[in-house]
C-alpha cells in the first residue's frame, strides 16, 4: 500500500505544429524496514496517440546506498544537465562537502603604480582593482564548467588612457580536481529518449567517484 505523500507533476508544451503533455506520479510503498518508492509517468500529444508509458521505476534508498530499477536521471560531474537512462543504477550517499573550486580561476600580475585594472568575463564586467603598489590579483574568477570562458583584462593609466589590454581563453577541467559534494555511482542502461514500447539504440555503462577516478564509458 502507499505510505506517505503522492508526488504529482504535469507538463504541457505546444507550438504551431505539435502538442506534448506528460503526467507523472510517485509515492513510497509501506513495507516495514524496506523503504521502496515507485514512479510512473505517461506521455501523449499530437505525435503520441493516445498515450505511451514514458517512465517507470522502483527505487530503494537507505542511509548506506540507493538502488534504482527502471528509469532514472544521472548527473555527470561538471555538467549542468542530467541524462535520462533506463536500466539499473547503484549509488552511495555524499561522503563530504568541499568547495566547487574546479570552476574557479586566478589571474595576477603587475601594472603601473596607481593604475586601475578591470576584468571582464565573457564580455561582462566582473571586478575592478586599484594598484597603488603596481600589483593586481583576481581570485575565484568563475568559469564555465565545460566549455571555454573568454577573459579580458584592461589596465588603465591614472589619466584614463589604456595602458594594456590582455585577453585569455580559459577552459575548466573539473575531472582533474575535487567535485565537492560527491557520490559513488555505477549504472548500466539504455539512454531513455523514447517511450517504453520503442527500442533504444544507445547504451551506457560506467561508474564515477567524487574525484573522477573512473570516467563514464559510453
Amino acid at each position: 500500500r502507499i505510505h506517505g505523500p503522492v508526488d504529482i507533476n504535469f507538463s504541457l508544451s505546444s507550438d504551431l505544429d505539435e502538442t506534448f503533455w506528460q503526467l507523472g506520479l510517485g509515492a513510497p510503498i509501506a513495507i516495514p524496514g524496506f523503504p521502496l518508492e515507485w514512479r510512473v509517468s505517461l506521455m501523449g500529444g499530437s505525435i503520441v496517440k493516445p498515450v505511451a508509458l514514458k517512465e517507470l521505476s522502483l527505487s530503494y534508498q537507505s542511509e548506506l546506498f540507493q538502488l534504482i530499477l527502471g528509469d532514472y536521471a544521472l548527473a555527470f560531474p561538471g555538467y549542468l544537465s542530467d541524462m535520462r537512462l533506463r536500466g539499473l543504477a547503484f549509488g552511495m550517499p555524499d561522503v563530504s562537502e568541499k568547495d566547487l573550486n574546479y570552476q574557479k580561476f586566478s589571474w595576477s600580475g603587475v601594472a603601473p603604480a596607481g593604475a586601475t585594472v578591470q576584468l571582464y568575463v565573457d564580455g561582462l564586467f566582473y571586478e575592478s582593482q586599484e594598484t597603488p603598489d603596481g600589483k593586481y590579483a583576481f581570485y575565484g574568477v568563475p568559469l564555465r564548467a565545460f566549455g571555454t570562458s573568454f577573459l579580458l583584462l584592461k589596465v588603465i593609466n591614472p589619466d584614463g588612457s589604456i595602458y594594456e589590454t590582455i585577453a585569455r581563453e580559459v577552459s575548466a577541467a573539473p575531472l582533474t580536481e575535487e567535485h565537492g559534494s560527491g557520490r559513488l555511482t555505477a549504472a548500466f542502461g539504455m539512454i531513455a529518449d523514447k517511450p517504453w514500447v520503442e527500442p533504444e539504440t544507445q547504451y551506457l555503462l560506467g561508474a564515477d567517484s567524487r574525484y573522477g577516478f573512473l570516467p563514464w564509458l559510453t
